[in-house]
């Protein structure tokens, strides 16, 4: 079977009965505001379901009371709905929320809430795409009290927007466990249990818990088949054999009568297994390791898939992947191997590189800072990357989240918003301008201040955007300028649209505020320098992405690693070229 021909891949996949039923549209991630709705649906429907089992009690207890339990007349019988079921789904709710959705939980500004966590957001998707649809067709319509539970979920689904019963949900979250799984060598087992912390020097996973799992086998079984559609054959191979050891864990707790269909499971995950790991070694013999995403160093018939995932922790050897090109337009599969290696926390500087690098404060030559001098950190000195500690207070970050919440949409790319943009970046947006309010104008003044350049909207910069990243929300590695003088002076022939469309010349310089303290993850990390920045509230980072000359700096790439738990708020202040021609003038050759 060819490694190339994933078509065929899910032919066979559907030939055995997984479920890959999410279609084009679960290429996307969740965003936190979209898990959140998913998340207040679900706690609808609890609430519902919960008020139903009191109903039932009561009832039941009336008519012990009373001796006539056959009180339902012919033409309108009483059917109960399956108690036990519903008492499943409300167990596993609140094994899942852990006690932090409350009663009067309502999606937007909870950034503590489980749908900040990309583990329990699958579940949940899960428990909509799934497990509500077949507990809403099992129950008769004759049951009216069992009718009212339903319409009510229904309101709920038209007020926020959202419905269950829609299968492609789980599939966008399955892709963001997969990245998630992958970026932070996490451990498939560890993540069934609830726990998405990175795998340490030394740490072994447990493949058996007393522990209630967080993941089903079914939500571990959809994780490798999202691994297979993308061609990380190896991850894929993780997954399967979790979801097998799942299914053997929950088989202990089954009937007798649910032995036949776990049996099939289980021979299902095992032919998978199989083929997994005979895709993987496929490719390595006909391309060899290259650092493929997904893809193990060496063959898993000949290594196990444990012992490579062990070493995986420890620094890499870049110089088997080939020299680096820091002039290349695209990102490379060494560029992607080191920006894993720089989201787990890795150091690439050497000693003598780090010991060049200073930490100051400085007033960057503006009257602004006389009394305040800023303090700086240097990340890097060529390219140049700067961090400023403590640029912007409390008051002035909440204002700026308040005034972004209410205009947050789905975050496109330079390439427009389509199927495969979540892919490449997964966050909402929103764009203040400097006249939206004046704590915007505040911000861009201190940009100004900080870089010495001109950054007033229209004149020398952009509006200031602002994003927000949930449960594994991420950006790929990427370059903040738009190529203008690339495309429109070296192409054969020049793309004069390009110039057409930055009259004020690309974007010179990128200034970037980290507005929350994430849990976990979420770290901004530019592979072809080397380095990496944690997020820290108040904070910023300030880069330039064209050279002196005006040509773009094909080194600053970047990008944001993905969020482990908790949110993610940021926001960007795009410098552009052209204004600054006194501020930074071209060298003289």
């Amino acid at each position: 079977m060819s490694p190339s021909r994933p078509s065929a891949l899910l032919l066979l996949l559907a030939a055995v009965g997984v479920g890959v039923g999410v279609g084009a549209e679960s290429a996307n991630s969740l965003s936190v505001i979209e898990a959140s709705r998913l998340l207040a649906l679900d706690a609808e429907i609890v609430r519902g379901l919960r008020a139903y089992l009191e109903e039932e009690e009561e009832r039941r207890q009336r008519e012990e009371a009373e001796g006539d339990p056959e009180s339902h007349t012919p033409e309108h019988p009483w059917i109960p709905a399956p108690l036990a079921s519903i008492r499943r789904y409300i167990h596993e709710f609140d094994a899942v929320t852990e006690g932090h959705v409350g009663a009067n939980f309502e999606p937007g500004g909870n950034e503590g809430v489980p749908s900040a966590d990309p583990l329990r957001t699958l579940v949940i998707a899960r428990r909509l795409g799934r497990d509500w649809p077949a507990l809403r067709d099992a129950h008769f319509r004759n049951n009216m009290s069992w009718q009212g539970v339903v319409e009510a979920v229904e309101a709920a689904e038209a007020r926020l927007g959202v419905a269950g019963g829609r299968e492609e949900v789980a599939g966008g979250t399955a892709l963001s466990l997969m990245r998630l799984h992958h970026v932070y060598n996490l451990h498939a087992h560890h993540l069934a249990q609830g726990s998405p912390a990175p795998l340490e020097d030394g740490a072994r996973a447990r493949r058996r818990s007393a522990a209630m799992p967080l993941l089903r086998a079914s939500d571990l079984s959809a994780v490798g088949v999202k691994a297979m559609e993308q061609e990380m054959y190896g991850r894929a191979a993780e997954w399967f054999q979790a979801a097998r050891d799942a299914e053997e864990n929950e088989a202990e707790q089954e009937s007798p009568q649910s032995a036949s269909k776990s049996d099939t499971f289980r021979r299902q995950m095992d032919l998978l297994l199989h083929i997994s790991t005979s895709l993987h070694d496929l490719l390595l013999t006909r391309r060899g390791f290259t650092g493929q995403t997904g893809i193990f160093p060496e063959q898993l018939s000949q290594i196990s898939l444990m012992q490579q995932k062990e070493s995986d922790v420890t620094p890499p050897d870049l110089e088997k992947l080939g020299k680096d090109d820091p002039m290349s337009a695209s990102t490379t599969p060494r560029d992607e191997l080191t920006f894993s290696k720089l989201c787990r926390g890795h150091r690439f500087l050497t000693p003598l590189e780090e010991s060049r690098l200073k930490c100051r404060t400085d007033t960057r030559g503006s009257p602004y800072l006389a009394l305040m001098p800023a303090r700086v950190e240097e990340l890097s000195l060529d390219p140049l990357i700067l961090a400023f500690r403590d640029v912007l207070s409390p008051r002035q970050i909440e204002e700026v989240k308040d005034l972004a919440r209410p205009m947050l949409e789905q975050a496109a790319t330079a390439i427009g918003l389509n199927s495969g943009t979540i892919s490449v970046r997964s966050s909402h947006t929103a764009w203040l301008r400097d006249d939206t309010h004046a704590t915007v104008r505040s911000v861009s003044a201190k940009v100004a201040a900080l870089t010495g350049l001109d950054v007033e909207d229209d004149v020398g910069g952009e509006a200031l955007q602002v994003n927000l990243y949930g449960a594994a929300g991420h950006y790929i590695p990427h370059h903040d300028f738009v190529g203008a003088h690339y495309k429109a002076w070296e192409m054969q022939p020049p793309d004069g649209r390009t110039l057409a469309l930055h009259p004020l010349g690309d974007r010179i310089a990128t200034f970037m505020f980290y507005m929350n303290d994430v849990e976990e993850g979420g770290r901004t990390v530019f592979p072809r320098a080397r380095v990496g920045v944690e997020p820290r509230k108040g904070s910023a980072v300030f880069w330039w992405n064209l050279l002196p000359t005006g040509m773009s700096d094909f080194r600053t790439l970047h990008g944001a690693c993905p969020v482990i738990r908790g949110t993610k708020w940021v926001s960007n202040k795009w410098i552009k070229h052209h204004p600054q021609l006194h501020r930074r003038p071209c060298p003289v050759i």
